[in-house]
């Protein structure tokens, strides 16, 4: 199943002769934009770096990263988005975390576990599966709505996140220049409040 993108909903509406747009996870793997020396490309585009002495230190800090989020235990909302699912893959590929934990709605007759299914089967996550074919026991699903009271989690999900989790990326949100107010401020106001709220009560936060 392929993951499936909402493009340019309310920035553009399109027209007939227009050029389709590209596909963001086949730009991301192929290099787009890539720069030799630049330890950021290198990180999410998988290429060697010509190492200088900025690059040398680039690389110490990386290492300093990685040792940061060894075997620590990461909540991430937004992972089905694209910026999402990149991180997603670079934690489990380039670090040694304990498990990542993510927030996923049912959604247009898909199922949270059905969409979970689609975001690891793009392109982006093809070398983690060469070089981890178990990071799938790494990944712990959490059914949630980020829209709903609460984060839609029930009273056994949150018990666990408030025990578990030891850092959190919080990138749901709507994007939609269009969306209706109520919705956008569902999402990006309250949501946001209540993954706050949720991150007080966690006893391990870093």
């Amino acid at each position: 199943m392929r993951f499936n993108i909402e493009q340019g909903k309310g920035i553009s509406r399109g027209h007939a002769n227009e050029e389709p747009k590209p596909d963001l996870y086949k730009v991301a793997n192929r290099g787009a934009r890539y720069k030799e020396g630049c330890i950021g490309c290198s990180f999410f585009l998988n290429r060697p770096v010509q190492h200088t002495a900025v690059t040398r230190r680039a690389t110490a800090d990386m290492s300093e990263i990685v040792e940061f989020y060894r075997g620590k235990n990461i909540l991430i909302t937004g992972a089905a988005g694209f910026l999402g699912g990149l991180l997603m893959e670079r934690l489990l590929r380039i670090c040694e975390v304990g498990r990542i934990f993510i927030i996923v709605r049912d959604k247009n007759g898909l199922k949270a576990e059905e969409r979970l299914d689609s975001i690891f089967s793009t392109p982006v996550f093809d070398r983690l599966r060469q070089l981890k074919p178990s990071f799938l026991n790494l990944v712990q699903l959490v059914k949630g709505d980020i829209e709903l009271p609460g984060l839609g989690l029930s009273d056994l999900a949150r018990a666990m996140l408030v025990e578990e989790i030891e850092v959190v990326f919080h990138g749901a949100a709507t994007v939609s220049f269009d969306e209706p107010i109520k919705k956008a401020t569902l999402v990006n106001v309250r949501g946001t409040k209540e993954m706050a709220l949720l991150c007080q009560e966690m006893k391990n936060l870093k």
